[in-house]
């Protein structure tokens, strides 16, 4: 026991130091983690959230977070003046596709086609009007998921995606 002034006090000043010290870093790590949720990096909303990858003459829109065994969209933009024939065209990564389960595409494909690199999907929209197709998906994996979504023969839109547990 340490004498101060008049009074006998058990005191531990290193060990107080130390304890505040490691108060101080939990504040902060709590504080970062709200920022972070605040921003979107933790689910949806907040400017981190969606993002939006372009190629040649395509876009993508998409979560850039989301949880395995949440729904998820992948929203594909394609111009008018960039359709093969009758249909358009958009091919998506294999890779990336399986790593996926598609609930649902708007609007309905008129035609799908595996091939070995990619799964193409065909639409057949209004004369004249863009492509603008949304595919509903659910996350089957975790960790980091790069991807790729195109037009035949274009400049793909790459694009990541980070997947919760």
């Amino acid at each position: 026991m340490d004498r101060v002034g008049d009074l006998e006090v058990d005191q531990d000043l290193p060990f107080e130091r130390r304890e505040r010290r490691a108060e101080l870093v939990g504040r902060s790590f709590l504080a970062l983690v709200v920022v972070v949720a605040l921003l979107g990096a933790i689910g949806a909303g907040g400017p981190l959230a969606w993002a939006d990858a372009k190629g040649e003459s395509i876009d993508v829109s998409y979560d850039r977070f989301t949880r395995r065994g949440a729904t998820t969209q992948l929203v594909v933009r394609v111009p008018a003046d960039a359709r093969a024939g009758s249909n358009f065209e958009v091919d998506i990564d294999r890779t990336y596709w399986s790593r996926f389960q598609v609930n649902a595409v708007t609007p309905q494909p008129a035609d799908v086609t595996i091939l070995p690199e990619v799964v193409r999907y065909a639409f057949a929209p209004e004369e004249g009007a863009d492509l603008e197709a949304t595919f509903t998906l659910t996350p089957r994996s975790v960790w980091n998921v790069d991807g790729d979504v195109s037009i035949p023969d274009g400049e793909p839109a790459r694009f990541w995606q980070f997947l919760y547990p």
